[in-house]
């Protein structure tokens, strides 16, 4: 009985620090992270340090760098849960501003935000609704 004890506590200890190393390691974990259009990498490809950067290409506002984990776990999980625009888009409407995401090594999302709608930087990207609450987030 004392020897499954043991080896309970010691397995409890590993994967306790183990769930601590990948917390503050990266941005996601393999039990928390879902892949999709906005976070199209595999978990471990978001390895901090990560930085956030927000071009302002209207000249409406200043841009900014965000290298803090939660701003960027938020504003990311605010873009996740946007709805895909609905009617037509105009290709036409000029860009506001973008959003990238990078680690030490690559880019990993790149954005376009337009008056009305957002995209992510790919081939076969989907426009989505442009929220207040992302507006709030991004303080455009």
């Amino acid at each position: 009985m004392k020897r499954i004890a043991t080896v309970f506590i010691t397995l409890l200890v590993i994967l306790t620090a183990a769930y601590i190393y990948l917390d503050t390691q990266y941005l996601y974990t393999p039990f928390t992270f879902k892949k999709d259009s906005v976070t199209p990498h595999d978990w471990w490809e978001y390895k901090r340090p990560l930085t956030m950067k927000f071009h302002n290409i209207s000249g409406d506002y200043e841009g900014y760098v965000i290298e803090d984990k939660n701003e960027i776990k938020r504003i990311l999980t605010v873009l996740k849960k946007s709805e895909a625009a609905k009617g037509s888009i105009s290709n036409i409407q000029a860009v506001e501003a973008g959003l990238t995401v990078e680690n030490e090594q690559e880019n990993l999302v790149e954005i376009l935000i337009y008056t009305d709608h957002w995209e992510v930087l790919k081939y076969d990207a989907k426009p989505y609704q442009r929220t207040e609450r992302m507006d709030n987030l991004l303080n455009m």
